[in-house]
């Protein structure tokens, strides 16, 4: 699983995933010395004293140092080691320590070129070995096991190890994660965990006692996939509620936790268990699964002890043991909260996780305990799209952020709806979602069963917020909510409230401070499918009310999100003009947004009902759409129709410019000089032509002439262009140098300076790189003005583009560090906050070239894994774009081993 966003600090993630890593290595290591030590005739294995781990043998004591490094193994890696080997040396040689000793560099790397050549010459003493991949150990080392790679193999390695264990209900890889947490419980030295040392004749006992432990939970999934900043199994809470729908994977969790866990732990699973049967159960659970020895616990199950004699006499006994295991208890939902409550009050010595779903007794176990519930956010998008390739089901990035909203990220809700794909869609998730959308699918998944039960058991009123809700995918305000179902159902504020307290301890609404509230996206789906049961006119007046209601506030207030919902709202209620409008707004294009209206603007643009100026503008904004040259013969189609529309009708000199304008960028994409000149002299015939427009028309002839091949004519223009701009707005490239992006858009605010003229000045800017760069000039500056002023209105479409070129430029000139610092800490966010999808794929495999070129390739390589699971969803070109950039980082790395 990767996070959404990067670091901060990116050195700063890698020194730390480098530390942890080396101790998982070290613990792994230990690890496979405590599964070998019976069959070596091991006394003791002592963990973290004065080597990272000592063998002690009936003879000798071998002291083993750890190293996990990137490259082979240099001097200044072992110095302190052997520093450390000479003074235990002489420990031995003088009598102050039994038997002989003996020293072991373990390494995932072999030692480099001067450490071999003092091996090789004796310069280092006899009794000390290096043992690495591929290396077998000498006949006195069987005791250790085989070094390692990397942590994957390290883990193999252990659970084969582990898997020679004799017992019948043997999970080899829980046995391996148990003893890693109890090597680290060790390696704390504390007494109350059992101390530094494990002797060799308990060791069968332990495996036993941890074995028995995991028998009682449920066997973890194999290829278990963390979930978006999971919980820790250990906490410093005794009482803990972990709380999600069926199929948030709380189970899951639980046992891959647990696993992994030094501390011992206890499942019951409180599915049907009567109420008054809570305590005695629980007690009976515990008890056996604490000892073999039943005397020990004989007071628990005394004739005649009521539940509540059991837990204080388990209490006891816990406390004079000094144990304080973890109960987990699950299915908390179906105990009444007052036994549950009994249980807390008289077992001090033990911690609760409680797994329910949000329905039962949990609100009244929360507001009784006084213990707030905590949740799993579900699977991230690589997760999920890692999931669902392996399920048969493939989509790109905006497909797997739709199918992660509709289901709430929950893994079992994922899983169903990806099998579904896989079984009836041929694998397309993109067509599974459109049939959720519009509830035509044949089967069920897993979600709509499991919800459908949910609402159903809701009241009326609360069924109708959560089916109005369902169309809102945005936080709205309590108050907006009271207007929304006023103007909808005639819901009075308190039975909006009414609403709201039944549907918040359910999990369906999602409440942010205490104003502010969302439906839980899993339970969208369900709602849709009651709202498009009613009758048509009122899923018209619901979309209808929520259209006025987004209009309104995006007049107060600009909230992209809203607007997105907006536009969307806007097509089902076939709002046509309102569309044309919209789509031909340069900032409306940046949103991303373009093509949610391409086949509303498609019917516009022939549609005999609109007059000819709205048929005109349809075709202008999907021109606008295109981004020419994608599609040249549709470009054509488009602009012939405009001109038969200018020619039969009497159109607006506002359409005849945007004709002329457009007709002169299809000239420079045919790079037919003549034509942009025609063009450019046509548009300046226009009436309306103010200084506004002028400078409008001289960028785009500058960009037209550019395309032409007439660069040095572009620059000039393009380059007054800049100055007129700069003046308008009272600023100079000097002044825009100095400013951070926030300093720069506070200025424009208080100056009240029109977006569209700061957006054609870094417009302008990125022509003017362009053009630098063309003429082998470093277009970085004015490639970083034009993305500052990009951010600075949120035009993000822009910003991503100048970013990444921006990065480009600095990789041109080998400024490795500045490009990552540009991808990881700018662009990629960036995307994110936007949710400019299609472009994320395409920047993280840039990425993963630019941490190439910085040597970095195992994270460039694990970068490019996380993008193959998306490979079922892209075109034909991103498919090249992928593959050569997964053969240029191997390209690298091949050359950074020649040269070393």
């Amino acid at each position: 699983m990767t996070s959404a966003f990067p670091t901060l600090d990116e050195a700063q993630e890698k020194r730390i995933a480098a530390v942890h890593g080396g101790f998982l290595y070290q613990h792994l290591f230990a690890v496979g010395c405590m599964l070998k030590a019976q069959a070596a005739n091991v006394v003791q294995v002592v963990i973290e004293r004065d080597e990272d781990v000592e063998i002690v043998l009936s003879n000798c004591r071998v002291y083993v140092q750890i190293k996990t490094r990137s490259n082979p193994l240099i001097p200044s890696d072992i110095d302190t080691a052997f520093e450390r080997f000479e003074k235990l040396r002489l420990e031995h040689t003088e009598g102050r320590r039994q038997g002989k000793a003996l020293f072991v560099v373990a390494s995932n790397q072999p030692p480099g070129p001067k450490l071999t050549r003092s091996i090789a010459t004796g310069d280092i003493a006899d009794d000390v070995q290096f043992l690495y991949p591929g290396q077998p150990a000498p006949q006195e080392l069987t005791c250790l096991p085989e070094c390692w790679k990397d942590l994957k193999d390290a883990v193999e390695g252990c659970t084969k190890l582990a898997s020679q264990v004799p017992h019948a209900m043997l999970i080899p890889d829980s046995l391996v994660w148990k003893l890693a947490g109890r090597v680290l419980a060790a390696a704390t030295g504390s007494k109350a965990l059992g101390g530094y040392a494990f002797d060799s004749e308990i060791l069968p006992e332990l495996f036993e006692q941890l074995l028995t432990q995991l028998q009682g939970f449920p066997a973890p999934l194999p290829g278990y996939r963390p979930q978006i900043d999971e919980p820790a199994f250990i906490s410093d809470h005794r009482i803990r509620i972990v709380c999600g729908f069926s199929g948030a994977g709380k189970t899951s969790w639980c046992a891959h936790t647990a696993m992994h866990s030094p501390e011992r732990c206890i499942y019951f699973n409180a599915s049907e268990t009567a109420g008054a049967a809570v305590t005695s159960s629980l007690v009976r659970e515990i008890g056996g699964s604490l000892t073999d020895r039943p005397h020990e616990i004989r007071e628990m199950f005394a004739p005649g002890a009521s539940g509540v004699d059991g837990l204080n006499a388990l209490d006891r006994y816990l406390q004079a043991q000094g144990m304080r295991p973890i109960v987990v208890i699950d299915n908390a939902h179906e105990i009444p909260a007052k036994d549950l409550l009994t249980v807390f009050a008289n077992t001090a010595n033990l911690r609760f996780i409680i797994l329910c779903q949000p329905t039962g007794s949990t609100q009244e176990i929360e507001q009784l305990s006084g213990v707030r519930r905590e949740v799993l956010l579900g699977w991230d998008l690589d997760t999920l799209a890692s999931e669902a390739a392996q399920l048969g089901a493939y989509g790109n990035v905006a497909t797997m952020e739709r199918l992660r909203q509709m289901t709430g990220g929950l893994p079992l809700y994922l899983q169903s709806a990806s099998r579904l794909a896989a079984q009836d869609y041929g694998g397309d998730l993109d067509s599974l979602c459109d049939a959720l959308d519009d509830q035509s699918t044949l089967d069920t998944t897993a979600q709509q069963i499991i919800l459908t039960r949910v609402f159903a058991g809701l009241p009326e009123a609360s069924q109708q917020v959560v089916s109005f809700l369902s169309m809102v995918d945005v936080v709205i305000t309590t108050a907006e909510l009271n207007t929304l179902m006023r103007d909808y159902k005639q819901m009075t504020p308190r039975e909006v409230a009414g609403a709201i307290r039944s549907l918040r301890p359910l999990g369906i609404l999602e409440v942010f401070g205490s104003q502010e509230l969302k439906i839980h996206d899993a339970m969208r789906i369900v709602g849709a499918s009651c709202l498009l049961e009613a009758p048509e006119d009122t899923v018209i007046r619901a979309k209808t009310v929520l259209k006025d209601f987004l209009h309104d506030s995006l007049v107060n207030e600009q909230n992209r999100h809203r607007f997105s919902l907006y536009v969307r709202t806007l097509v089902d209620v076939g709002e046509t003009e309102i569309i044309i409008d919209l789509a031909g707004e340069e900032m409306f294009q940046e949103m991303g947004l373009g093509e949610i209206f391409g086949a509303s603007l498609e019917a516009a643009s022939s549609s005999l009902d609109l007059s000819a100026e709205s048929r005109f503008w349809a075709l202008d904004a999907l021109i606008f759409m295109i981004r020419p040259p994608s599609d040249p013969h549709k470009i054509l189609g488009y602009l012939a129709c405009m001109a038969q529309l200018m020619s039969e009708n009497q159109l607006s000199d506002r359409a005849v410019m945007s004709y002329h304008q457009k007709n002169m960028s299809w000239h420079g994409f045919q790079k037919n000089v003549s034509g942009v000149y025609e063009s450019i002299e046509r548009a300046k015939q226009s009436p309306l032509l103010s200084a506004g427009h002028l400078r409008i028309l001289y960028y785009n002839a500058a960009v037209a002439l550019w395309r032409s091949g007439e660069n040095s004519k572009s620059e000039a223009i393009v380059s007054k262009v800049i100055q007129e701009y700069l003046d308008l707005l009272g600023i100079s490239e000097t002044w825009i140098l100095g400013r951070a992006a926030d300093k720069v858009a506070h200025f424009f605010e208080q100056s009240s300076a029109d977006s569209d003229d700061v957006k054609h000045l870094a417009d302008a800017f990125e022509m003017k790189s362009i053009l630098m760069k063309e003429r082998r000039t470093n277009p970085i500056t004015f490639r970083l003005f034009a993305f500052k002023l990009y951010i600075c209105i949120s035009a993000y479409s822009s910003a991503v583009r100048l970013g990444l070129d921006a990065a480009q430029d600095m990789l041109d000139r080998h400024d490795f560090d500045a490009a990552r610092g540009m991808l990881a800490d700018t662009v990629l966010p960036l995307i994110r906050h936007a949710k400019l999808l299609d472009e994320l794929n395409s920047a993280r495999s840039f990425y993963a070239v630019i941490l190439a070129y910085c040597s970095q390739f195992d994270a460039a390589e694990q970068e490019m894994a996380r993008i193959e699971p998306y490979r079922g969803g892209f075109t034909e070109a991103q498919r090249e774009e992928f593959d050569g950039q997964d053969a240029l980082i191997k390209e690298l790395r091949n050359a950074s081993l020649q040269i070393r």
